[in-house]
């Protein structure tokens, strides 16, 4: 029976996934927009859908029903392949790292989308797990740097 509803969640989560993109392709081009944009959300979107196959359904609901120990250390199993890997995190407090941990959020950005621009407020930290990120300057937007994963800005 288990084994039923996972496949009936999968079906679910495959149709949801196509209507939604029927939606954008129907959105795109009754804008008209360019083939090459076209491209780019469609590959955005099979790129979120690959990363979310990894989350559960309604975990903020169920995690909330834990005490806040609980909930550090599931953040920290979690995540912990991450932190270990980050340079930025090697000999941290114990503490201070479960309580990271337990606030990390996942963002995803498209190719050349800007995550950040010279002049706005920063107020997040940045950790690479997957891609790379340019540093780009000027109005000519010449690159100085390149943070791949691992690193963080």
């Amino acid at each position: 029976s288990q084994i039923v509803n996972i496949v009936e969640d999968m079906r679910a989560e495959s149709k949801s996934f196509k209507t939604r993109l029927d939606k954008f392709n129907s959105y795109m081009a009754h804008r008209s927009l360019p083939h090459d944009l076209r491209g780019d959300i469609r590959e955005f979107l099979h790129n979120i859908r690959r990363r979310q196959k990894s989350t559960i359904k309604d975990e903020d609901y169920l995690l909330a029903q834990l005490s806040m120990g609980l909930r550090s250390r599931i953040a920290m199993a979690i995540n912990e392949q991450y932190l270990k890997e980050m340079p930025f995190f090697l000999g941290a407090d114990v503490e201070l790292t479960m309580e990271l941990a337990l606030r990390m959020e996942s963002y995803y950005y498209a190719a050349y989308e800007d995550v950040i621009r010279a002049g706005e407020e920063g107020d997040e930290m940045f950790f690479i797990v997957a891609g790379a990120c340019e540093v780009l300057i000027g109005s000519t937007e010449v690159r100085v740097a390149v943070i791949v994963e691992k690193q963080f800005f």
